[in-house]
């Protein structure tokens, strides 16, 4: 007799379901059978490691109260339960909506058109602060060129011709009333513009080359 009593309630915490959980019409023919089996055994059912209920075992099926299935899954809950049906209903959310009901906010299409304005706008002052600083960059590059092509013609220029002679008169017992002194002058006067020459040559095939890419670079940033 108690074990009979025990079948009944085990059927009546809700409606017993088997570990496959089958709906419908199987859930009415399970049903059937049900009726007065004998419970042969009780298991602990987990999901994920935690235990979520006990399970009757009844002719080698095991079977779960519904509630305890329904519990242990997110987003559905039992709504209501009678003596013909259980129903089912999809739990609410914090704010009190279904979770099936809620929708992404419809976007603003001003919204969107001054996102991508504002995006627009930002991308424009970065190219043109790029451009403006390629733009210093080159006028750098081509006062350096020029600084290397002047010091390469220095033998053209005034200054150079003089220390030269100076130098070369002294060195050659020509110097007539010049000093050891101003001699030291003019020749390391002369040392220092041969020296600034040389660099200068060697320099220069560099300063243009980087020049053809910083103009190629204002090229593409123009187009």
């Amino acid at each position: 007799m108690k074990k009979h009593l025990k079948n009944i309630g085990l059927l009546f915490i809700g409606f017993v379901v088997g570990v496959t959980i089958a709906f419908a019409s199987d859930i009415q023919a399970a049903a059937s059978k049900l009726l007065g089996g004998k419970v042969a055994k009780v298991i602990t059912v987990k999901k994920d490691g935690r235990v979520i209920g006990e399970g009757g075992i009844i002719n080698g099926t095991t079977y779960l109260p519904i509630r305890t299935i329904v519990n242990s899954l997110d987003g559905v809950e039992v709504g209501s339960v009678n003596s013909n049906e259980v129903n089912l209903v999809t739990s609410e959310t914090d704010n009190g909506e279904s979770e099936a009901s809620v929708t992404s906010p419809e976007v603003d299409g001003k919204e969107i058109a001054d996102q991508e304005q504002a995006e627009l706008n930002r991308l424009t002052q970065e190219k043109n602060k790029k451009i403006n600083e390629v733009r210093t960059e080159i006028r750098s590059i081509n006062k350096q060129i020029e600084d290397a092509q002047f010091k390469i013609k220095i033998e053209e220029t005034t200054a150079y011709k003089s220390a030269k002679m100076m130098v070369e008169n002294y060195e050659n017992g020509l110097g007539g009333s010049a000093s050891e002194n101003d001699y030291k002058i003019y020749k390391a006067e002369y040392d220092r513009m041969n020296k600034e020459k040389q660099e200068a040559e060697t320099s220069l095939s560099g300063l243009k080359s980087k020049l053809a890419d910083l103009e190629s670079q204002l090229a593409k940033l123009q187009n």
